[in-house]
């Protein structure tokens, strides 16, 4: 009798003979492998619409930072706070020279999609943070204008 035990979203324990050991496990854990791949190719394709969304709605009114040369300029605190409502995860921090710099983690992964605004890369030190916190870096209007703008965008958008 063949052993397995993986974690999987059916059944965490599959017994087989060892005549049909690889073959039932191959066909079994393809699936599972494919749906995971999946996840991996949807997660990309969803945060890059949300970067088109955020990319289309930065403008003066989400910071009074933001220029056409530099759209992502002092967007960090607002983008992370919209990115929270639509992805959930947590906020996190990094100090930089001018102060903290506002970002996701999303599934374990590091989204920062304000990270263009920098001339040189971040030394990312990954602090937790949190709404409270990235939201002393905007205001209610700013908030609200953006994220009503992206909801706007990827509501009205199809998919690319």
């Amino acid at each position: 009798m063949c052993l397995f035990k993986f974690l999987d979203f059916e059944s965490p324990i599959i017994k087989l003979d060892s005549k049909n050991c690889r073959k039932e496990w191959c066909s079994k854990y393809l699936n599972f492998f494919e749906r995971v791949i999946d996840l991996k190719n949807n997660f990309k394709i969803q945060t890059d619409r949300i970067h088109k969304a955020l990319s289309f709605s930065w403008s003066l009114e989400s910071s009074s930072k933001w220029s056409i040369e530099n759209p992502a300029m002092g967007q960090c605190g607002v983008t992370s706070l919209v990115v929270n409502d639509l992805l959930g995860g947590e906020i996190s921090k990094t100090k930089l020279p001018d102060g903290w710099h506002f970002y996701n983690f999303i599934n374990g992964i590091r989204c920062d999609f304000t990270a263009s605004q920098f001339k040189e890369s971040i030394h990312y030190m990954d602090f937790p943070s949190n709404r409270e916190e990235a939201f002393l870096d905007t205001n209610d209007k700013q908030y609200t204008y953006l994220k009503q703008s992206v909801f706007l965008y990827l509501d009205t958008s199809k998919q690319d």
